[in-house]
């Protein structure tokens, strides 16, 4: 099964297990040949050349993460990352 051959009154929900498996690979194989630069706004596309020197985001989360003090930690509710906006925002 073709992504195209789907017709507009099909639903992802009348497939089968077997035809919705052929239908996300097809999609992430569309995805994945798709050049990067495309899915960017033309203001963000740049000629950067990559710098392996450059240290990764994730490790410098990583750094500034750990300088914070375990007390600071603690005051952070556990729910924050799922109520974000009502301690922000207060809605």
């Amino acid at each position: 099964m073709e992504i195209l051959s789907l017709e507009k009154h099909q639903v992802i929900s009348s497939l089968t297990l077997a035809e919705l498996e052929v239908v996300v690979t097809q999609l992430v194989q569309r995805v994945l040949s798709t050049e990067r630069e495309s899915f960017m706004p033309i203001q963000c596309k740049q000629e950067v050349p990559f710098d392996s020197t450059a240290t990764p985001f994730w490790q410098i989360v990583l750094d500034n993460s750990n300088q914070v003090s375990e007390e600071i930690w603690d005051s952070i509710p556990e729910d924050a990352s799922e109520n974000l906006d009502a301690y922000l925002y207060g809605n």
